[in-house]
């Protein structure tokens, strides 16, 4: 049988996963010495790790020998004074973003209403413009696993104030019925209790095409 092509090779799903790798930004530039000797510091051994590989400043990525190692080194590096950020490549958690959110409504009553009707909260924080002012828009940590089992919709109501909701691998959910798969344009129990919009738009696409 014919060998398979190298761009084959580095393009199949399988070696593109970096499960067990994870990216550091250390506060300052450190060399491989000083990046060993900080594996050690944290009681990380050394024999859990396939490499490190130095990149453009501070930047490290670490990859260990499994998804349990780099999960357990980026704990440990969090937790170190010399490390400013680091994060798992295949991440645990899920951002999910709020927005429509009137100002003055607390972040406790966001995460409260999530975790009854959904999942658990890991941390939730307002969003500021680069004006330093709030934007209206609350950022939440959620486990991947949690959300996927629990979906949000992507229009919620809290306290009576309706707020759109962003994250990555939601299902469209429709603004006027509730349900997955369509957006409200399209929705067709919105259709059949306002028929006339369905008519304005059947007329619209009439119109343009007399016109082509």
């Amino acid at each position: 049988m014919p060998q398979s092509s190298y761009a084959a090779k580095v393009s199949a799903p399988s070696l593109m996963r970096r499960a067990a790798c994870l990216a550091v930004r250390t506060i300052n530039i450190m060399v491989e010495e000083e990046l060993c000797k900080l594996v050690k510091e944290v009681d990380f051994a050394l024999e859990k790790l396939v490499g490190i590989a130095s990149k453009k400043g501070n930047l490290v990525d670490f990859t260990c020998k499994d998804r349990a190692g780099a999960i357990e080194l980026t704990d440990k590096l969090s937790k170190h004074g010399s490390i400013k950020a680091v994060r798992l490549y295949e991440s645990t958690k899920t951002r999910v973003a709020i927005g429509w959110v009137p100002i003055p409504m607390e972040n406790e009553a966001i995460k409260k209403f999530v975790e009854t009707h959904f999942c658990k909260v890991d941390y939730i924080y307002s969003k500021k413009n680069k004006l330093g002012l709030l934007s209206g828009l609350r950022i939440l940590n959620i486990e991947t696993k949690d959300i996927k089992e629990n979906p949000i919709p992507s229009y919620i109501n809290i306290d009576g104030f309706e707020c759109y909701v962003s994250y990555t691998g939601q299902s469209i959910t429709c603004k006027y019925c509730q349900k997955p798969g369509h957006k409200q344009a399209e929705c067709p129990v919105r259709t059949k209790d306002y028929p006339s919009l369905s008519q304005q738009a059947e007329g619209g696409n009439d119109t343009n095409s007399n016109q082509n």
